[in-house]
C-alpha cells in the first residue's frame, strides 16, 4: 500500500555553519524555530562552540488548501533564517535542505541551497508516482450516523455491565462523597455503657477525618473512685460481666470503635484513647474516619 498521501511535505537534509554574529545568536535561533514551527516545519538545533546545525523533523506535515505549494513554503521559511545573518556570512553557510511534496500522481523534489549572492536557491525534479488521496473528513450525515452507532455500542455495553456493577450502590457512594459529611448523620450508640457513659455532642475536624465525641460519666457510684474500690467492685460476686467489661475498659482509658456503613457493614474499627472521667464532667473521644467509605454509625464497646 502506498503511503505517498497527496497533499503532503516531507523536510530532510541539514542546514549549518557560524552561529549569527550578535550577543543572542541561540535565542534568535530558537525564535526562528518557533516561527518555521507555525509554519508546519520542525526543526532541533544544536551548537558546538561558535558552530550550529539546525535538523528538520521528516515527519510528513500536512498542506492545508489555499497555503501554496510546499517548496514555496521550505523557501520562505529558510529566507526568513538567512536575515540572521549578515551578509557576509551568509555565503558560509551550507544547505542540504530538500523537501519532496506528493501531488496527484506526482512527486515534487526540490533541494535548497544557499547561492553566492546569499539568497536561498532551489533546483525541482518532478517524477510520476502512485499516490493516495487524503482522508477525506466525514459529511453531517456520516458523523450522526457514527454517533448513533457508538451511543448503541455504549449502551449494549452498559447493559451488559449491569449484570456485574451495581450501578445504584455506585452512584450512591459517588453521591456521598461529592456532599459534605454531616457529624449529626453518624449515629453514636453505647449500649455496653448503658448506665455509666451518654453520649452527647458531636462534631468534625481535620477535613472531616476525625469525629469528636463528647462523653459524660453519669454514674459516679457505679465507677470505683480508685485503684483500691475498683478492685473490690471487680470482686465482686454480683457484678454481671457485661458491667465488669464496661467498667474495666472506662478504668484502662480504652473503647472500642466499630465503624458501619448505611447498609449495617463493618468498614474500620479502632481503639481510641478515653481521657479519666470524673461524675458529671465531659471529655472527648476522637475517632479517625476512613476516607473511602463514609460511616453511618459508631458502636462503642469495652
Amino acid at each position: 500500500m502506498s503511503d505517498k498521501v497527496e497533499g503532503t511535505l516531507i523536510v530532510e537534509g541539514l542546514f549549518e555553519g557560524r552561529l549569527p554574529q550578535n550577543s543572542d545568536a541561540r535565542g534568535d535561533l530558537l525564535q526562528w524555530i518557533a516561527t518555521a514551527k507555525a509554519q508546519g516545519l520542525s526543526f532541533s538545533l544544536e551548537i558546538d562552540g561558535n558552530r550550529f546545525s539546525l535538523l528538520p523533523d521528516n515527519t510528513p506535515v500536512h498542506l492545508s488548501p489555499g497555503i501554496g505549494p510546499g517548496d514555496r513554503i521550505v523557501t520562505q521559511t529558510l529566507t526568513s533564517l538567512l536575515e540572521l545573518f549578515d551578509p557576509p556570512q551568509r555565503l558560509a553557510l551550507d544547505s542540504t535542505i530538500r523537501s519532496t511534496e506528493y501531488r496527484r500522481n506526482e512527486e515534487v523534489q526540490t533541494l535548497y541551497v544557499v547561492g553566492p549572492d546569499g539568497r536561498v536557491h532551489s533546483t525541482q525534479r518532478v517524477a510520476a508516482a502512485r499516490t493516495t488521496a487524503p482522508p477525506q473528513p466525514l459529511s453531517m450525515r456520516a458523523k450522526l450516523k457514527l454517533a448513533a452507532v457508538s451511543l448503541g455500542i455504549v449502551a449494549l455495553a452498559v447493559g451488559v455491565s449491569t449484570l456485574f456493577v451495581d450501578y445504584r450502590a455506585w452512584f450512591g457512594d459517588l453521591s456521598d462523597r461529592m456532599t459534605a459529611l454531616d457529624a449529626n448523620q453518624i449515629a453514636a450508640e453505647a449500649p455496653a455503657f448503658a448506665g455509666l457513659l451518654t453520649v452527647g455532642e458531636k462534631k468534625l475536624t481535620r477535613q472531616d477525618q476525625t469525629l469528636v465525641l463528647e462523653l459524660t460519666l453519669t454514674a459516679a457510684k457505679d465507677f470505683p473512685a480508685d485503684d483500691a474500690a475498683l478492685e473490690a467492685l471487680l470482686k465482686g460476686p454480683n457484678l454481671p460481666l457485661r458491667k465488669r467489661l464496661a467498667i474495666e475498659s472506662l478504668a484502662r482509658g480504652y473503647v472500642r470503635c466499630d465503624l458501619y456503613d448505611k447498609k449495617g457493614n463493618a468498614i474500620a474499627a479502632a481503639m481510641p484513647r478515653l481521657p479519666a472521667l470524673a461524675a458529671g464532667k465531659s471529655a472527648t473521644l476522637q475517632i479517625a474516619l476512613p476516607s473511602s467509605t463514609r460511616p453511618a454509625k459508631i458502636l462503642i464497646a469495652p
